[in-house]
Protein backbone atom coordinates (compact mmCIF):
# COMPACT_ATOMS: atom_id res chain seq x y z
CA UNK A 1 0.00 0.00 0.00
CA UNK A 2 1.33 3.44 -0.88
CA UNK A 3 1.35 6.54 1.26
CA UNK A 4 -1.30 9.25 0.71
CA UNK A 5 -0.89 11.00 -2.62
CA UNK A 6 1.40 14.00 -2.23
CA UNK A 7 -0.40 17.31 -2.73
CA UNK A 8 -0.16 20.84 -1.35
CA UNK A 9 -1.57 19.44 1.89
CA UNK A 10 1.41 17.15 2.40
CA UNK A 11 4.16 19.22 0.81
CA UNK A 12 6.64 20.87 3.16
CA UNK A 13 7.42 24.56 3.02
CA UNK A 14 10.13 25.87 0.69
CA UNK A 15 10.69 28.99 2.80
CA UNK A 16 14.18 29.50 4.25
CA UNK A 17 14.73 28.48 7.86
CA UNK A 18 14.07 31.42 10.22
CA UNK A 19 14.92 31.87 13.87
CA UNK A 20 11.78 31.52 16.01
CA UNK A 21 10.26 34.48 17.86
CA UNK A 22 9.69 32.33 20.94
CA UNK A 23 9.89 28.78 22.28
CA UNK A 24 8.80 26.10 19.81
CA UNK A 25 8.04 22.41 20.26
CA UNK A 26 8.03 20.15 17.23
CA UNK A 27 6.28 16.79 17.61
CA UNK A 28 7.88 14.13 15.43
CA UNK A 29 7.15 10.46 14.85
CA UNK A 30 5.62 8.08 12.36
CA UNK A 31 1.96 8.38 11.45
CA UNK A 32 -0.36 6.43 13.81
CA UNK A 33 2.27 6.57 16.58
CA UNK A 34 0.48 9.06 18.85
CA UNK A 35 1.66 12.41 17.49
CA UNK A 36 -1.86 13.89 17.65
CA UNK A 37 -2.30 12.50 21.16
CA UNK A 38 0.89 14.32 22.14
CA UNK A 39 -0.55 17.55 20.73
CA UNK A 40 -3.55 17.07 23.00
CA UNK A 41 -1.23 16.56 25.96
CA UNK A 42 0.40 19.90 25.18
CA UNK A 43 -3.05 21.56 25.22
CA UNK A 44 -3.22 20.81 28.95
CA UNK A 45 -0.32 23.17 29.74
CA UNK A 46 -0.80 26.86 30.54
CA UNK A 47 0.50 29.36 28.00
CA UNK A 48 0.90 26.88 25.17
CA UNK A 49 -0.61 27.36 21.72
CA UNK A 50 -1.18 24.21 19.66
CA UNK A 51 -1.37 24.26 15.86
CA UNK A 52 -4.39 22.10 15.04
CA UNK A 53 -3.02 20.57 11.86
CA UNK A 54 0.14 19.02 10.47
CA UNK A 55 2.76 21.71 10.15
CA UNK A 56 6.13 21.93 8.47
CA UNK A 57 8.92 22.79 10.90
CA UNK A 58 9.88 25.78 8.74
CA UNK A 59 6.36 27.21 9.06
CA UNK A 60 6.27 26.49 12.79
CA UNK A 61 9.41 28.51 13.53
CA UNK A 62 8.14 31.33 11.29
CA UNK A 63 5.06 31.82 13.51
CA UNK A 64 5.36 35.38 14.93
CA UNK A 65 3.98 34.48 18.36
CA UNK A 66 6.45 35.16 21.21
CA UNK A 67 4.94 32.41 23.37
CA UNK A 68 5.10 28.62 23.32
CA UNK A 69 3.83 27.17 20.04
CA UNK A 70 3.54 23.43 19.35
CA UNK A 71 3.04 21.71 16.01
CA UNK A 72 3.35 18.19 14.61
CA UNK A 73 5.27 17.15 11.54
CA UNK A 74 4.05 16.79 8.00
CA UNK A 75 4.58 13.53 6.14
CA UNK A 76 7.77 14.72 4.41
CA UNK A 77 9.41 16.59 7.31
CA UNK A 78 11.70 13.63 7.91
CA UNK A 79 13.34 14.33 4.55
CA UNK A 80 14.82 17.66 5.69
CA UNK A 81 14.67 17.57 9.50
CA UNK A 82 18.35 16.75 10.01
CA UNK A 83 19.42 19.66 7.82
CA UNK A 84 16.98 22.17 9.35
CA UNK A 85 17.77 21.33 12.97
CA UNK A 86 21.42 22.30 12.51
CA UNK A 87 20.20 25.94 12.50
CA UNK A 88 17.43 25.50 15.08
CA UNK A 89 19.22 24.38 18.22
CA UNK A 90 16.72 26.15 20.48
CA UNK A 91 13.68 24.23 19.16
CA UNK A 92 12.47 21.33 21.28
CA UNK A 93 11.67 18.05 19.53
CA UNK A 94 9.40 15.48 21.15
CA UNK A 95 9.74 12.20 19.29
CA UNK A 96 7.21 9.45 19.88
CA UNK A 97 7.84 5.78 19.16
CA UNK A 98 5.24 3.01 18.84
CA UNK A 99 5.47 -0.71 18.12
CA UNK A 100 5.64 -0.83 14.30
CA UNK A 101 3.17 -3.73 14.22
CA UNK A 102 0.53 -1.58 15.89
CA UNK A 103 1.47 1.29 13.58
CA UNK A 104 1.07 -0.64 10.33
CA UNK A 105 -2.23 -2.16 11.47
CA UNK A 106 -3.74 1.12 12.63
CA UNK A 107 -6.77 2.46 10.79
CA UNK A 108 -8.08 6.00 10.70
CA UNK A 109 -11.74 6.91 10.54
CA UNK A 110 -12.61 9.40 7.84
CA UNK A 111 -9.55 8.61 5.73
CA UNK A 112 -10.57 9.75 2.27
CA UNK A 113 -8.79 6.74 0.78
CA UNK A 114 -11.38 4.43 2.37
CA UNK A 115 -13.52 4.89 -0.73
CA UNK A 116 -10.77 3.48 -2.95
CA UNK A 117 -11.04 -0.17 -3.94
CA UNK A 118 -7.27 -0.52 -3.75
CA UNK A 119 -7.09 0.79 -0.17
CA UNK A 120 -6.97 -2.00 2.42
CA UNK A 121 -7.86 0.17 5.40
CA UNK A 122 -4.40 0.46 6.95
CA UNK A 123 -2.90 3.94 7.06
CA UNK A 124 0.81 3.37 6.48
CA UNK A 125 3.45 0.75 5.77
CA UNK A 126 6.56 -0.34 7.64
CA UNK A 127 8.80 1.68 5.33
CA UNK A 128 7.32 4.91 6.73
CA UNK A 129 7.99 3.80 10.32
CA UNK A 130 11.53 2.77 9.40
CA UNK A 131 12.29 6.12 7.80
CA UNK A 132 10.97 8.25 10.64
CA UNK A 133 12.55 6.13 13.38
CA UNK A 134 15.93 6.30 11.68
CA UNK A 135 15.66 10.08 11.30
CA UNK A 136 14.90 10.42 15.01
CA UNK A 137 17.74 8.07 15.91
CA UNK A 138 20.14 10.13 13.81
CA UNK A 139 19.21 13.25 15.82
CA UNK A 140 20.02 11.64 19.16
CA UNK A 141 23.22 13.13 20.52
CA UNK A 142 23.23 15.79 17.80
CA UNK A 143 20.19 17.82 18.80
CA UNK A 144 20.33 18.46 22.53
CA UNK A 145 16.74 19.58 23.04
CA UNK A 146 15.15 16.30 22.13
CA UNK A 147 12.75 14.23 24.24
CA UNK A 148 11.65 10.67 23.54
CA UNK A 149 8.25 9.22 24.46
CA UNK A 150 6.88 5.73 23.92
CA UNK A 151 3.25 5.47 22.89
CA UNK A 152 2.82 2.48 25.17
CA UNK A 153 3.99 4.50 28.18
CA UNK A 154 1.92 7.51 27.18
CA UNK A 155 -1.37 5.61 27.15
CA UNK A 156 -0.57 3.48 30.23
CA UNK A 157 0.66 6.31 32.48
CA UNK A 158 -0.48 9.49 30.77
CA UNK A 159 -0.47 11.73 33.85
CA UNK A 160 3.07 10.67 34.77
CA UNK A 161 4.35 11.41 31.27
CA UNK A 162 2.57 14.78 31.40
CA UNK A 163 4.23 15.56 34.73
CA UNK A 164 7.65 14.59 33.42
CA UNK A 165 7.33 16.62 30.24
CA UNK A 166 6.17 19.62 32.26
CA UNK A 167 9.16 19.28 34.57
CA UNK A 168 11.64 19.21 31.69
CA UNK A 169 10.01 22.06 29.76
CA UNK A 170 9.07 24.20 32.76
CA UNK A 171 5.34 24.12 32.00
CA UNK A 172 2.39 23.96 34.41
CA UNK A 173 -0.60 21.73 33.68
CA UNK A 174 -4.14 23.12 33.88
CA UNK A 175 -5.68 19.66 34.22
CA UNK A 176 -4.30 16.12 34.36
CA UNK A 177 -3.86 14.61 30.89
CA UNK A 178 -6.32 11.89 31.89
CA UNK A 179 -8.92 14.70 31.88
CA UNK A 180 -7.74 16.40 28.69
CA UNK A 181 -11.14 16.05 27.00
CA UNK A 182 -12.38 18.84 29.29
CA UNK A 183 -9.99 21.37 27.73
CA UNK A 184 -10.28 20.33 24.10
CA UNK A 185 -11.41 23.35 22.04
CA UNK A 186 -14.89 23.17 20.57
CA UNK A 187 -13.57 24.05 17.13
CA UNK A 188 -10.99 21.24 16.94
CA UNK A 189 -10.70 20.27 13.28
CA UNK A 190 -12.36 17.29 11.68
CA UNK A 191 -8.88 16.14 10.61
CA UNK A 192 -7.74 15.99 14.24
CA UNK A 193 -10.91 14.16 15.26
CA UNK A 194 -10.29 11.65 12.50
CA UNK A 195 -6.66 11.07 13.49
CA UNK A 196 -7.79 10.32 17.04
CA UNK A 197 -10.75 8.23 15.83
CA UNK A 198 -12.85 10.63 17.87
CA UNK A 199 -12.23 12.79 20.95
CA UNK A 200 -12.13 10.33 23.84
CA UNK A 201 -10.24 9.61 27.07
CA UNK A 202 -6.73 8.22 26.84
CA UNK A 203 -6.89 4.43 26.61
CA UNK A 204 -4.40 1.59 26.33
CA UNK A 205 -6.86 -0.74 24.59
CA UNK A 206 -5.02 -0.46 21.25
CA UNK A 207 -1.65 -1.66 22.60
CA UNK A 208 -0.78 -5.06 21.13
CA UNK A 209 -3.91 -5.22 19.02
CA UNK A 210 -1.81 -6.47 16.12
CA UNK A 211 -1.37 -9.81 17.92
CA UNK A 212 -5.03 -10.82 18.22
CA UNK A 213 -7.08 -8.96 15.62
CA UNK A 214 -7.36 -11.38 12.64
CA UNK A 215 -6.91 -8.75 9.92
CA UNK A 216 -3.99 -7.24 11.81
CA UNK A 217 -2.25 -10.59 12.26
CA UNK A 218 -2.46 -11.17 8.51
CA UNK A 219 -1.26 -7.63 7.82
CA UNK A 220 1.82 -8.04 10.05
CA UNK A 221 2.66 -11.36 8.39
CA UNK A 222 2.47 -9.71 4.95
CA UNK A 223 4.67 -6.80 6.02
CA UNK A 224 7.24 -9.15 7.55
CA UNK A 225 7.43 -11.02 4.27
CA UNK A 226 8.01 -7.74 2.42
CA UNK A 227 10.33 -6.30 5.08
CA UNK A 228 12.07 -9.12 6.98
CA UNK A 229 14.35 -6.57 8.66
CA UNK A 230 11.33 -5.27 10.59
CA UNK A 231 11.64 -8.07 13.16
CA UNK A 232 15.24 -7.18 13.95
CA UNK A 233 14.57 -3.48 14.29
CA UNK A 234 11.44 -3.78 16.41
CA UNK A 235 13.31 -6.02 18.85
CA UNK A 236 16.23 -3.55 18.87
CA UNK A 237 13.66 -0.91 19.83
CA UNK A 238 12.67 -3.00 22.86
CA UNK A 239 9.53 -4.71 21.61
CA UNK A 240 8.74 -8.41 22.07
CA UNK A 241 9.43 -10.84 19.21
CA UNK A 242 6.49 -11.47 16.92
CA UNK A 243 6.50 -15.19 17.68
CA UNK A 244 6.27 -14.54 21.44
CA UNK A 245 3.35 -12.14 21.44
CA UNK A 246 1.38 -12.31 24.68
CA UNK A 247 -0.97 -9.36 24.40
CA UNK A 248 -4.59 -10.58 24.74
CA UNK A 249 -7.63 -8.57 23.64
CA UNK A 250 -9.06 -6.30 26.36
CA UNK A 251 -11.98 -7.76 28.34
CA UNK A 252 -14.13 -4.78 27.39
CA UNK A 253 -12.83 -3.09 24.22
CA UNK A 254 -12.46 0.64 24.68
CA UNK A 255 -12.97 0.58 28.44
CA UNK A 256 -9.40 0.54 29.85
CA UNK A 257 -8.16 4.03 30.72
CA UNK A 258 -4.67 5.38 31.17
CA UNK A 259 -4.82 4.41 34.85
CA UNK A 260 -5.69 0.78 34.18
CA UNK A 261 -3.11 -2.00 34.40
CA UNK A 262 -2.50 -3.91 31.15
CA UNK A 263 -3.32 -7.62 31.27
CA UNK A 264 0.12 -8.41 29.89
CA UNK A 265 3.47 -6.63 30.35
CA UNK A 266 3.83 -3.61 28.12
CA UNK A 267 6.10 -4.11 25.11
CA UNK A 268 8.39 -1.39 26.41
CA UNK A 269 9.76 -1.68 29.95
CA UNK A 270 7.80 0.52 32.38
CA UNK A 271 9.95 0.00 35.45
CA UNK A 272 12.41 2.66 34.33
CA UNK A 273 11.95 6.28 35.44
CA UNK A 274 9.76 8.38 33.18
CA UNK A 275 12.53 10.93 32.70
CA UNK A 276 16.16 9.94 32.32
CA UNK A 277 19.31 11.40 30.84
CA UNK A 278 20.10 10.30 27.29
CA UNK A 279 23.44 10.05 25.52
CA UNK A 280 25.25 13.22 24.52
CA UNK A 281 27.06 13.82 21.26
CA UNK A 282 30.37 13.03 22.91
CA UNK A 283 29.24 9.52 23.89
CA UNK A 284 27.48 8.65 20.64
CA UNK A 285 29.73 7.36 17.82
CA UNK A 286 29.20 9.33 14.60
CA UNK A 287 29.03 6.13 12.57
CA UNK A 288 26.67 4.29 14.95
CA UNK A 289 23.86 2.36 13.31
CA UNK A 290 20.70 4.49 13.77
CA UNK A 291 18.61 1.79 15.41
CA UNK A 292 16.51 3.06 18.34
CA UNK A 293 17.46 1.44 21.65
CA UNK A 294 14.94 0.60 24.37
CA UNK A 295 14.37 3.84 26.25
CA UNK A 296 12.33 5.23 29.13
CA UNK A 297 9.03 7.00 28.48
CA UNK A 298 10.73 10.40 28.29
CA UNK A 299 14.46 10.85 27.89
CA UNK A 300 15.80 14.32 28.61
CA UNK A 301 18.93 15.29 26.72
CA UNK A 302 21.45 17.80 28.04
CA UNK A 303 20.34 21.38 27.36
CA UNK A 304 22.40 23.45 24.89
CA UNK A 305 24.55 26.43 25.82
CA UNK A 306 22.18 28.79 24.03
CA UNK A 307 19.59 29.38 26.79
CA UNK A 308 17.49 32.12 25.16
CA UNK A 309 14.43 29.91 25.22
CA UNK A 310 15.43 27.69 28.12
CA UNK A 311 12.35 27.31 30.38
Amino acid sequence: MSEPTTSYTFQCSTRPVEQPAGPRIFVFGCARSGTTLLLNLMRTFDGVSVVDREHCLRDLVADPSPGWVVGKRKIHCGDHLLTDMADLRQVWIIDILRDPRDVITSRQKGDRRNSSRSFDGFYCDYSRWDRDVRVAASLRGRHTRMLHVRYEHLVAACDQVQEDLGAVLGLEARVPFSNHVSVMPADVSDATRGMLNGIRPVSDDRVGRWSYDPRSVERVADQLRLHPEMETLLQAAGYEPSDQATSPPPAHPGSPTAKSTPAAPAPAPTARPAVAAAATAESTPADAEPVPPARPAVAAVTAPRDRRFQP
